[in-house]
């Protein structure tokens, strides 16, 4: 097994961040004060990656605010829903047909509410600025492949920061197996930045046997917890065959 695959991480790339509506003063602030390099636009059609956010700030349900609603709900675009409490409070009905839509949406988002424009500058520095996430880009081997019984063979995930927060310290560890034997449960994962891709390999063990295997991993921090709960984790899933 290799100790950290890819070695040198890509380079860094600037996050595209959606914020619907006129206000310059916001935009401004998210420009000088993001913890990496952004781009604020402010049309609901702009071009979006996996690496990119929309910010959704909830003062009124305006065309502009409704369309990158709908972008981000049907797109699959990451984002943040912040909406400013005395407008939930007054019962909008528009406002509450958008956060029942968002509270419908399966995926992981974050949702907070703001009283004043210093609470919510506040809330973009300790919550939205500190996000942390990961996408898988790709694996060389696929799911469902075939590897002959009693074998070794290499898995090697391609993994993307598509967070604010630099990884320092990461690893992959199993969480999981079923006949699978890795030369290591616990790899190292290269430092990365935001916008940055790293590779990490684990060799494998295929059973005697032919078999379905499975092994899931996650990524942990320093002290072994896992980074991402919520995250189905990253796996290697092949058919032993004669």
């Amino acid at each position: 097994m290799e100790e950290a695959g890819g070695g040198e991480a890509a380079p860094s790339r600037r996050k595209t961040i959606l914020l619907p509506g006129g206000d310059k003063s916001l935009r401004s602030f998210i420009e000088a004060t993001s913890p990496v390099p952004v781009d604020v636009v402010s049309n609901p059609a702009a071009p979006l990656c996996d690496y990119d956010l929309a910010v959704l700030v909830v003062e009124s349900v305006e065309p502009h605010l409704r369309a990158a609603a709908t972008r981000v709900l049907t797109d699959g675009v990451a984002y943040v829903v912040l909406v400013r409490r005395d407008v939930w409070s007054a019962a909008s009905v528009a406002v509450q047909k958008l956060l029942d839509e968002v509270q419908r949406d399966p995926r992981r988002k974050l949702i907070r509410f703001w009283n004043d424009r210093e609470h919510l500058e506040r809330t973009l520095l300790e919550e939205v600025f500190t996000l942390d996430d990961v996408l898988s880009t790709g694996q060389t081997v696929r799911d469902g492949a075939f590897v002959k019984v009693g074998s070794t063979f290499e898995q090697t995930w391609e993994l993307e920061n598509t967070g604010f927060v630099r990884w320092q310290d990461r690893a992959l560890k199993e969480l999981a197996s079923e006949e699978l034997r890795p030369t290591q449960s616990v790899v190292p994962i290269p430092p990365c930045g935001p916008g940055e891709r790293v590779t990490v390999t684990v060799e494998f063990t295929a059973p005697a046997e032919p078999s379905s295997c499975r092994s899931v991993w996650q990524m942990v921090d320093a002290d072994g917890r896992v980074a991402f709960p919520w995250a189905a984790g990253i796996r290697c899933q092949v058919l032993a065959v004669y």
